[in-house]
C-alpha cells in the first residue's frame, strides 16, 4: 500500500477550549490553539531557532530536507538532517503561516492564516502566493491530494470550506455541511479520498476528489479533534485535544471509530504522523498549560502507547513528521523555539510470538473454554476465553495493570500452515474508559478491565484476572465487534489460547484444545485441556 506523505500542522486561531498568547513581532499578539510507558530522552536532538519565532507546520521535503513555517517571524524555514537552518521571508507581511506540505510538483506549499493566501516555495527559496477567493477564510492546513492537486481547510465561520488548488493556482471551494465546524487538518486517505477533522463540529469528514463531503460524528462529545494522518495499517488516525485521546477511523467502515485514552489527563495531544516503523507518532504538550506531558509519543496499531519526554521543559511540541532520514521531527512552539529530532527506537517485540510460549500456567482438565463467532455483520463477531481452576498464581504475576506499564495480550494459534498467531489482541495498561479507569483492583487478589462495546483497538472488552492457590486461579477475556481480528474459522486442531503479560519478564497462562464441540466457518467452540 502506498501512502501519500503527510505531516501535521497546528492552527493559530482562538478556540473556546484552550488558549495561549504568544508575543508576535513588536506588539502584535498571536492566539495559538493549541498513559503510557515512558522512555528516556537520550535519542533527542534539539536545534534552536530565534526566540519567539513560533514554529508550527513541518513537512518532509522533496530535496531531502525538512521545511517548516515560523508564524511569528513570517518565514519559511529549511533544516537539513544535520541541523543547518536557512530561513526565507514570506512576501506578504504578517501573513501568519501555519502549515506546510510537499507538493506533487517538487515544491513546498504552505497556508497563510491572516494573509488569506496559499504559498509555494521552491527548494531554492523562490516564493509565489495565490489568493483565496473567500475573504478572511483562515486557511488552517494543507495536504497533497491523490489527484495531483493541493487540498486545504478554511476555518473561518464565514468560509467553513474544504478547498482545492491546482499547481497553477486555481482554487475551488466546497462547503462543509456542518456550520461553523472549524476544520483543522486534512490528509489523503488510503481510499483515494481526502479526510479532515472538525474541531467545533466534533466530526471526521471525508471529501472525494470531486467534492462530495460525508461527515462522521465522534463518540466522545467536545473532543476537539485536531490532526489526522493515514496509518500504515490502512486506517486514519487523529488526535482529540480536549479528550486526551488518539482516535482511529476505518475508511471502509467509517462508522467504526475507536478512541484510545492517553493515561494522564489534560495532555492535549496535537500533531500526528505515520512513522517509518509502522506505528503512529504524536505530540503531547499539556505541561505548557499546567497539565501532563511534554513529549513525542508512539502508539502501535494495537493501541500500546510509549512516551518519549522532550529534554526542554514545557516546550509546547505542536507538529510532527517522519523525516527523509528515518527519524521523527517536530516543532517546539514555546518562546525558546526549537526543532526536535527523535531517532526512532526499536519497537518492542510483540508478546504473541509466531509460535506459542512454553512453560505457561495450565488449567485443570475440562476447566477452560473458548468460543469464537464470525458473523456476516462484523459488529456481532465475538471472542470468549475462560481459564479456570488454574495453576497457582500470585497476584504479583499480573504486574499491576492499574499502576504499572506492563503489556497484556491474548494470543490464539492453530496447527495450520497459516501465519501465526491467528489472533493477537492487545490490552493497554491503566487508562480511562469513558471517564472511569479501564482497570481496577478487585480486592487484593486480582484486577478487572472493562471498556464499552466498541472495545479496544483489538476488540477486547473485558479482562478478569484472579490470583489464587492451585485450582483457584482464574483468567477471563472477552471481545466483540468489528475491531476483533477474527480469523477465517474452521480451525486446525490443536488450538492454543494464551494470555501473555510482559514488562521485561513475561508471565503466561494457556489452554490447549485438542477437540472441538463446534468447528465450522461460523463458530469455533471447545473445552479443555
Amino acid at each position: 500500500m502506498s501512502l501519500t506523505p503527510h505531516r501535521v500542522a497546528r492552527s493559530a486561531q482562538l478556540t473556546n477550549h484552550l488558549r495561549v498568547t504568544v508575543l508576535v513581532a513588536a506588539t502584535t499578539l498571536l492566539a495559538l490553539w493549541l498513559g503510557a510507558g515512558h522512555a528516556d530522552a537520550q535519542s533527542f536532538t534539539e536545534f534552536p531557532l530565534t526566540a519567539n519565532t513560533h514554529p508550527l507546520g513541518i513537512a518532509s521535503g522533496p530535496d531531502g530536507n525538512l521545511w517548516f513555517v515560523e508564524a511569528n517571524a513570517n518565514q519559511i524555514g529549511r533544516i537539513t538532517p544535520t541541523g543547518t537552518i536557512t530561513e526565507f521571508p514570506i512576501l506578504t507581511p504578517n501573513s501568519l503561516p501555519v502549515d506546510a506540505v510537499a507538493g506533487p510538483d517538487g515544491n513546498i506549499w504552505f497556508v497563510e492564516l491572516v494573509g488569506n493566501q496559499i504559498g509555494r516555495i521552491t527548494p531554492t527559496g523562490a516564493i509565489t502566493e495565490f489568493s483565496i477567493p473567500t475573504a478572511a477564510s483562515k486557511p488552517q492546513a494543507i495536504t497533497a491530494g491523490p489527484d495531483g492537486n493541493l487540498w486545504f481547510a478554511e476555518g473561518a465561520d464565514s468560509a467553513n470550506n474544504i478547498a482545492r488548488i491546482t499547481p497553477t493556482g486555481t482554487v475551488t471551494e466546497f462547503s462543509i455541511p456542518t456550520a461553523q465546524s472549524l476544520p483543522r487538518d486534512i490528509t489523503t486517505g488510503p481510499d483515494g479520498n481526502l479526510w479532515f477533522v472538525e474541531d467545533h463540529g466534533n466530526k471526521v469528514g471525508r471529501i472525494t476528489p470531486t467534492g462530495i463531503i460525508t461527515e462522521f460524528r465522534l463518540p466522545t462529545a467536545n473532543s476537539s479533534p485536531q490532526f489526522i494522518t493515514a496509518g500504515a495499517d490502512g486506517n486514519l488516525w487523529f488526535t482529540e485535544s480536549s479528550a486526551s485521546n488518539v482516535g482511529r477511523i476505518v475508511p471502509g467502515a467509517p462508522n467504526t471509530i475507536t478512541e484510545v485514552r492517553i493515561s494522564a489527563t489534560a495532555t492535549f495531544p496535537t500533531g500526528i504522523t505515520a512513522g517509518p516503523d509502522g506505528n503512529l507518532w504524536f505530540t503531547v504538550g499539556g505541561a505548557a498549560f499546567g497539565g501532563s506531558g511534554n513529549d513525542i509519543s508512539r502508539i502501535t496499531p494495537t493501541g500500546t502507547i510509549t512516551e518519549f519526554p522532550i529534554p526542554s521543559p514545557s516546550s509546547l511540541p505542536m507538529t510532527i513528521t517522519a523525516g527523509p532520514d528515518g527519524d521523527i521531527w517536530a516543532t517546539e512552539s514555546a518562546a525558546a523555539a526549537k526543532i526536535a529530532r527523535l531517532t526512532v527506537p526499536a519497537s518492542p517485540l510483540p508478546l504473541c510470538a509466531t509460535t506459542p510460549a512454553s512453560g505457561c500456567r495450565l488449567a485443570q482438565i475440562g476447566a477452560s473454554s473458548v468460543a469464537i463467532r464470525d458473523n456476516v455483520d462484523n459488529t456481532k463477531d465475538q471472542f470468549k476465553w475462560n481459564w479456570a481452576k488454574g495453576a497457582a498464581t500470585d497476584v504479583n504475576a499480573f504486574k499491576d495493570p492499574v499502576n504499572g506499564s506492563a503489556r497484556y495480550s491474548v494470543c490464539l494459534y492453530d496447527a495450520s500452515g497459516n501465519n501465526q498467531p491467528l489472533m493477537e489482541m492487545d490490552v493497554p495498561p491503566h487508562g480511562t474508559c469513558h471517564t472511569v479507569p479501564c482497570w481496577k483492583a478487585t480486592g487484593t487478589s486480582g484486577f478487572s478491565y472493562r471498556i464499552s462495546k466498541a472495545g479496544t483497538l483489538t476488540g477486547i472488552t473485558t479482562v478478569k484476572l484472579s490470583a489464587g492457590a492451585a485450582g483457584e486461579a482464574k483468567v477471563q477475556a472477552k471481545g466483540r465487534g468489528p475491531n476483533l481480528p477474527t480469523p477465517a474459522l474452521g480451525l486446525t486442531l490443536p488450538v492454543i489460547v494464551q494470555l501473555m503479560i510482559g514488562d521485561g519478564t513475561t508471565e503466561c497462562w494457556q489452554t490447549t484444545y485438542s477437540t472441538a464441540t463446534r468447528n465450522d466457518a461460523a463458530r469455533f467452540t471447545a473445552k479443555g485441556p
